[in-house]
């Protein structure tokens, strides 16, 4: 089983406005994200009409097994207040691991989820930890992957 991390992701307003307003500040028609959220662009055209859209992004890991399926797992509300739910879809494994480590890499949470068989949401709770920057990491037949996340009350 191999671990792939998707950390960013490319935005594109579209070509032919005559400018551009991201929520991040950015005033290009293409922005890179690296962390989930509710992007929203402002376009103005050269009649001064002005549109909007908007896109939702949850980074999430993805896993491929050796017979050739793609798993899929996603960390979401990110971020949250310190509930969170990890969602599996597609994975065969009797031995996943969960670890939740602080920015020094101490691992300051971690549950055995054991077997996965199909989809799964485990929800588990961080309320007890800091506002901050921490890492899932994902253990399951001797292979890892991690994702940063953040707690903000």
């Amino acid at each position: 089983m191999n671990f792939i991390t998707t950390t960013s992701a490319t935005l594109d307003a579209g070509s032919g406005f005559s400018s551009y307003l991201w929520s991040t500040s950015g005033s290009t028609q293409v922005i890179t994200v690296t962390t989930n959220g509710t992007y929203y662009v402002e376009v103005m055209d050269g009649n001064n009409c002005i549109t909007t859209d908007t896109v939702s992004i949850i980074f999430s890991l993805g896993v491929f097994n050796p017979n050739g399926t793609a798993t899929t797992m996603k960390l979401y509300p990110n971020p949250s207040e310190g509930v969170f739910n990890l969602s599996i879809d597609n994975l065969e494994t009797s031995d996943l691991v969960m670890e939740i480590l602080d920015m020094n890499g101490k691992v300051v949470y971690n549950k055995y989820v054991g077997s996965v068989s199909g989809s799964t949401i485990e929800p588990f709770s961080l309320t007890t930890l800091r506002v901050g920057t921490y890492t899932l990491r994902l253990t399951a037949n001797g292979k890892s992957s991690s994702l940063r996340f953040i707690i903000n009350k």
